[in-house]
């Protein structure tokens, strides 16, 4: 049997958090922040996404289109809830990743181009850098991302989902 295809995740203004989190791990995650119902489904299903939300009227309303109905309220307790659907979606698996804020890819910047956008320390300890072609933002690896690592490892079995059959 054959898995529908989707161009990604479409998550509700309720899911920000979730959102981001989502583009850490490289899946395509769009938020879509505010504005009517109606918008948001047809964005849904213009781009192929599955719509991710809290909103339960809004599944009843909405034409066919795929949906997840989240019950949880914590962003780790989201990502749990919602691992079984990532079994359907690629990762990105573009070198830098996706922008956390606007889902972008980001693109390789040589540290020349990043001088004077980030932190004096940064640029004498840091090598490789990204940035976001949308929104501008530079990226690169520094402590926050063990942190960030830990509390990805604290979600017990989430790994397995992500694993293929």
């Amino acid at each position: 049997m054959n898995r529908p295809s989707y161009g990604g995740l479409m998550l509700d203004t309720m899911l920000g958090r979730l959102a981001r989190w989502l583009r850490i791990l490289r899946f395509d995650a769009r938020y879509y922040p505010k504005g009517p119902d109606e918008q948001l489904v047809a964005l849904t299903l213009r781009d192929s996404r599955v719509l991710v939300t809290k909103d339960r009227l809004l599944t009843l309303q909405c034409p066919p289109v795929a949906f997840y109905l989240l019950h949880c309220n914590v962003v780790r307790d989201q990502l749990l809830e919602i691992a079984p659907l990532l079994k359907f979606l690629e990762p990105s698996r573009v070198m830098g990743g996706l922008c956390t804020v606007c889902n972008a890819r980001l693109l390789v910047a040589p540290k020349r181009e990043v001088i004077g956008r980030i932190p004096t320390h940064v640029a004498r300890n840091m090598e490789r850098f990204w940035t976001c072609p949308s929104c501008g933002r530079v990226y690169y690896q520094a402590s926050h991302q063990r942190l960030m690592r830990r509390f990805l490892e604290d979600l017990n079995g989430f790994a397995r989902y992500l694993e293929g059959d």
